[in-house]
């Protein structure tokens, strides 16, 4: 379901709450990014697997998250702002995909859920939260 506006999120869970779908990928754009404890806990309480890009919303208490690593990120974009500055005209600047793609995982939740991952996830991930 797409969701954009607080009552566009807010009628997605009434709909949820009456059919639990078995996973829920939540995006970094409002108002989802804003209410992401909320989801959390809506998830949780109807233990639904939920899926994330930031490992800073498995910190407020999704269960998963799959993305490019920030630092990574920030570090490429620095090299093509260098490469401007340095003359480069940003259309002929090579468009690059992200190389390096961080997990993490909240223990807390799965726990919650009565959801046991597998031990290779939890040696695979960046972050574990316990």
């Amino acid at each position: 379901m797409p969701v954009t506006t607080d009552r566009e999120l807010d009628a997605a869970l009434s709909v949820m709450a009456a059919a639990p779908p078995d996973a829920l990928m939540i995006t970094t754009i409002p108002p989802a990014r804003l209410r992401t404890r909320e989801i959390a806990a809506f998830a949780i309480e109807h233990r639904m697997l939920t899926l994330a890009p930031h490992p800073a919303m498995v910190h407020d208490g999704l269960l998963l998250s799959i993305g490019p690593r920030g630092d990574e990120l920030s570090r490429r974009a620095a090299a093509i702002v260098a490469k401007i500055l340095n003359g480069a005209k940003p259309p002929e600047i090579p468009v690059e995909q992200p190389t390096a793609i961080g997990i993490a995982v909240n223990l807390k939740t799965a726990k919650a859920i009565s959801l046991v991952l597998p031990p290779t996830l939890l040696v695979r991930a960046d972050e574990v939260i316990e």
